[in-house]
């Protein structure tokens, strides 16, 4: 067999004396793959990326949620989130936190916190939304329409919560109203205590 080398024929090579002619390289053994064999490995380049979760976004501040999301839950799909996100970042686009920082940060920092407890990806979504209906003119059933009922009724329940006065009832009276709220979804106060 031929190695690379002697596919050519060089013409400062005397074979008998005489100069050989220089050949062409052989098109059918050195031509480049077809377009299809590229193509075919970019979208196999790209189904690894996206299923490794290397997909880049358009939200670069949700890759370590998502990271420890798929931690948890290998197959969670991390678009409810990334819209709870979007969503949460438009309706608090005005808002500051007093340390000057934009509002987003909180719940952000709310659903890192609840990420880290293996939470799904559901709850994360209530937790980027959590302050929206309470602090924006968001409504609980344009919640609901957007984003289903699991994420209003998480969402729901939080806002319950924030309206409890806890210097204004006895202590009992507090953990009793905590008690009913854990007694709908757990996940209401995990967010709570979140918060």
């Amino acid at each position: 067999m031929a190695s690379r080398k002697d596919k050519y024929v060089h013409s400062d090579v005397l074979l008998l004396g005489a100069p050989v002619a220089k050949e062409a390289p052989l098109t059918t053994e050195l031509a480049s793959p077809p377009a299809s064999v590229t193509v075919v490995s970019a979208g196999f380049r790209s189904r690894v990326a996206r299923l490794a979760g290397i997909q880049r976004r358009a939200h670069p501040e949700l890759e370590p949620l998502f990271r420890t999301l798929r931690q948890y839950h290998p197959k969670s799909d991390v678009r409810i989130v990334e819209r709870a996100y979007e969503m949460a970042e438009y309706l608090h686009r005005d808002q500051t936190r007093m340390s000057g920082e934009m509002y987003i940060t909180h719940p952000l920092a709310v659903a890192t916190i609840l990420a880290d407890l293996g939470m799904t990806a559901p709850t994360l979504a209530a937790a980027l939304l959590h302050d929206t209906v309470e602090d924006t003119g968001y409504s609980l059933d344009a919640l609901r329409e957007d984003f289903g009922d699991e994420i209003a009724q998480l969402v729901d329940g939080v806002t319950k919560l924030d309206r409890v006065k806890y210097g204004d009832s006895s202590a009992s009276e507090t953990v009793r109203k905590m008690v009913i709220a854990m007694a709908r979804d757990i996940r209401v106060l995990v967010i709570k205590l979140a918060d």
